[in-house]
């Protein structure tokens, strides 16, 4: 049996409690990208990094991953993959004027970056990069462009605070009582500031 605990519905990632432990899982759902956690990551999780608790039970691992690939698709539905099926495929986008286009770049500004619906949006800002009217127009072309750098990063910046939640989990692991003198959030802080401290020294060398 699997319980699915917190999930971030709109890439995937999960955590999932199996017999002997706790899991962090991301696509694509294999080995490698499964990681144990402790209690305090899943609380992590969902208080600091966008996932939403949970409790739900899954008889096996096909059946969990198909759940989560199909609640992903319903997110980036709800959330605005349908603005880029609505209208303004690669080939309808050359017909389209430029204040069409400036309304779709308003939409992908407030609507998919804000959301996480990171690949709609780097499809349809790379799409309209290759686009004459885009190109020959300054204040668009700078448009698209501001925002593709900006999905980009963001993007970066999610994943790289998903990390943390494996990261922080390891001081704990490595040290089990040091989770009985201190609460999660000191230890968190505690061993951002070590690999800070890490990672200037690392840089220096």
């Amino acid at each position: 049996m699997l319980t699915l605990l917190a999930v971030a519905s709109e890439d995937g990632w999960a955590f999932v409690r199996t017999d002997e432990s706790i899991l962090l899982v991301r696509p694509p759902y294999s080995h490698s990208n499964c990681r144990k956690v402790g209690e305090h990551a899943v609380e992590e999780g969902v208080t600091r990094h966008g996932f939403s608790a949970c409790e739900r039970d899954f008889a096996d691992w096909r059946e969990l991953i198909r759940f989560l690939n199909d609640l992903v698709r319903k997110t980036r539905d709800a959330r605005g993959e349908q603005i880029v099926r609505q209208g303004l495929g690669a080939q309808m986008m050359q017909f389209a004027s430029d204040d069409v286009l400036d309304k779709f770049l308003g939409r992908v500004e407030t609507e998919l970056v804000p959301s996480g619906s990171w690949e709609p949006a780097e499809r349809l800002l790379i799409d309209m990069l290759k686009l004459p009217q885009v190109r020959q127009n300054s204040s668009l072309l700078a448009r698209v462009s501001k925002l593709l750098g900006w999905t980009v990063e963001a993007r970066k910046d999610t994943e790289a605070r998903r990390q943390e939640l494996i990261e922080d989990d390891d001081i704990s692991a490595q040290y089990p009582a040091l989770g009985q003198r201190y609460d999660v959030h000191e230890l968190a802080e505690y061993n951002r500031r070590v690999r800070e401290k890490a990672s200037v020294l690392f840089a220096g060398i």
